[in-house]
This record gives structure tokens, sequence and C-alpha cells, in this order.
């Protein structure tokens, strides 16, 4: 696997990283068109409109391969960062003063909220689906308390948001031990702050970062300088 990141050509990664982003202003589009067409339809039959909600069960195909292109993303940007930051630690001289098994951890942490996300989306999606006819129908969830409803959503949502907090944390340490690796490699010694953060930075937004850094690897990796520190080889 390491030797897939380290090898592949830019364009071959950022196509699984970018489609999420596509697939968001498709759906958009999709969306925007049916809202139209709602609201042309409203106009014309006013109050004799059927207000009947949709099944939302109908369109969770959408919601699955949203989810999976989301994963598939994800799972490329988090292998992408393993590989230059785990797999190309051995490559960096003495000195290099951060270390190894708390990237590992935070690389860990960030793949887990990957999968939290993905999970929540997909139940959150399930709960209005099984609940939007009842609420349409009796003009709110009469069955339920709407305090204690209301308490439990938060609870969720406040848990999530610590949990992403402290995610976004970890992916701010994995791109500045990623960005300091690579220009260490770079420069045949420990990079200093100001050094690399310009490849920190391109290694959050990885979407355009990959365009940059990648063909790098790529070069070194085919003319052996990946063998050793070197001075200069980017």
């Amino acid at each position: 696997m390491s030797d897939f990141f380290l090898r592949s050509k830019h364009w071959l990664l950022f196509i699984p990283i970018a489609l999420p982003t596509i697939l968001s202003y498709v759906f958009q589009g999709i969306y925007g068109a049916e809202l139209q067409e709602w609201s042309a339809e409203m106009q014309v039959n006013g109050p004799d409109m059927d207000f009947t909600p949709p099944n939302l069960h109908d369109y969770s195909v959408y919601l699955y391969g949203y989810i999976l292109v989301m994963l598939l993303s994800g799972l490329t940007q988090l292998g992408w960062l393993w590989t230059m930051g785990n797999d190309l630690h051995d490559r960096v001289a003495d000195g290099f003063n951060l270390k190894p098994k708390t990237f590992q951890i935070t690389i860990a942490i960030s793949g887990l909220f990957l999968l939290l996300t993905a999970f929540s989306l997909h139940q959150t999606f399930n709960w209005i689906a099984d609940s939007l006819p009842g609420w349409v129908e009796n003009g709110g969830p009469d069955d339920e308390d709407p305090m204690a409803l209301i308490k439990t959503a938060f609870t969720y949502f406040a848990g999530f948001m610590l949990f992403g907090l402290i995610t976004f944390g970890c992916q701010i340490y994995n791109v500045i031990y990623v960005g300091k690796t690579l220009k260490s490699i770079e420069l045949g010694r420990p990079a200093k702050g100001g050094e690399f953060a310009g490849y920190a930075i391109l290694s959050y937004l990885l979407i355009i970062g990959i365009w940059i850094m990648q063909p790098k690897v790529n070069r070194l990796i085919e003319t052996g300088q990946m063998e050793e520190p070197r001075e200069g080889v980017w």
C-alpha cells in the first residue's frame, strides 16, 4: 500500500480526494431543480397541492453512495499522510523531534472520526426518514417529549462536536508532522518551523497540495534519491 501512495501520479490521487466536492455540487444542482419544480407546482395548484411527504428511504441509495465516496476520499488522504509521515520517517536525519508514536495515534483518531461521521450520517438519515411521515401527519413529534428529544439531540451533537475539535487538533498535528518530514528529507536535516510551513498547509489542503507535492515524491522515488537524506533534492 505504501508503494501505491509513493508511486501514484498526482491526478490518480486527486480523483478520489475531489469526488465528495464534485458530488456535493451535483446533489445541490439536483436539489435546486427539484425545489424549483416543487415551487412551480405549488404556484399552479395552490391549496390543492398534495403535501404528502416523500419516502426518504427511496433516496437512501444516494446517501449510501455519498458515504462510500466520502470514506474513499478520507481514507485516501489518511493513507497518503500515513505513508509520507510514517513510512518515510526513517529517511529523516537525526534530530527530528516529532514522535512517530504520537503521529500514529493522531492518524488513528482521525480515521475513527471519519468512520463515526459516516455512521452518524447513516443513523440520522434513517431516523429522519422513519420519523418524518408521523411528524407531518401529527404536526410534530406528538408521541414524544419534545424537550427530551431536544436534550438527546443536543447531547449527541455536543459529543460529536467535542470529538470533532479533538480530531481537528489531531489533523493539525498530522499535517505538521508530514510537512516537516518531507521538508527535512529535502534539506537533509530536520526542518525548522518556517521552512516546512508551506508543506504543512499543502498537506492540509491536499486537494491542491497533491498536485505540487506528489510529483516531487515520484521524482525522488524514480531517481533513487529517497534512499538517504540529501541536500536540496527537491
